[in-house]
């Protein structure tokens, strides 16, 4: 009875047997003009709610029971060990943060310490040919 019970409770098919079942009912009452449209709308609703909640028993087995002590402190527990692992997480990403800050901080020094070598050397290369220019006017 309990294997029963457990493939009642777990099975997909038999979630979405219930809701169909409960549909064609529910589209029959209808056809026959048993039941209005508000009525209908209800045990359609019904229909879905019967087949999440058998698809989900395990779900909502576990959330009924959530207000025992036992599985509110290991709940509790698993909560802060995210909260934790989080924070050391947050942690490493800073630390990897900095590392990259420097790493960018080192690359605009080698910039500007190309831009200046750059400049000289434009400087040198415009007075030699300023001093050439001078040498063939004078000649």
């Amino acid at each position: 009875m309990e294997n029963l019970l457990d493939f009642i409770t777990t099975n997909t098919i038999f979630a979405f047997l219930i809701t169909v079942f409960i549909f064609i009912v529910t589209i029959f009452l209808v056809v026959r003009q048993w039941i209005g449209f508000s009525m209908a709308l209800l045990l359609l609703v019904f229909a879905i709610a019967a087949g999440t909640a058998v698809r989900h028993y395990n779900l909502l087995k576990s959330y009924i029971y959530l207000s025992e002590e036992p599985s509110q402190s290991e709940f509790n527990k698993q909560i802060t060990k995210v909260v934790e692992d989080v924070r050391m997480e947050v942690s490493s990403e800073k630390e990897n943060l900095h590392l990259l800050m420097k790493q960018v901080e080192d690359l605009f020094d080698q910039m500007n310490q190309q831009k200046i070598k750059l400049q000289q050397f434009i400087e040198e290369t415009t007075e030699h040919f300023r001093s050439e220019e001078q040498k063939n006017l004078e000649e």
